[in-house]
């Protein structure tokens, strides 16, 4: 997931259409969520989420000897999200070890 986009409450969005910032990076529902918000999704039986930043994500690749040979990014078109009608997604690396 881009990490950006854990920077907004998605509830909120869904409910006003407004994206507002409301979190910091990196994202952890722990450190970031109520404890009503994070207790509610606990009795859900939902998973909890994170993000992490680039530097963890593609530099955790490049300093593990990895070279990255490609990145995508991709859009999540659904009109009813807010976020993706500003950024993509998703993003996914190549990464390739030399021999």
């Amino acid at each position: 997931m881009n990490p950006t986009m854990f920077l907004f409450d998605h509830d909120e969005a869904a409910a006003t259409g407004e994206l507002v910032v409301r979190y910091s990076l990196p994202y952890s529902d722990e450190r970031s969520l109520s404890e009503s918000r994070l207790n509610a999704k606990f009795e859900a039986n939902e998973p909890l989420e994170f993000s992490h930043s680039l530097t963890s994500q593609i530099g955790g690749q490049t300093d593990a000897g990895f070279v990255v040979a490609g990145l995508y990014e991709d859009r999540w078109y659904d009109e009813t999200w807010q976020f993706s009608n500003h950024s993509p997604v998703s993003i996914a690396t190549r990464a390739i070890r030399p021999r």
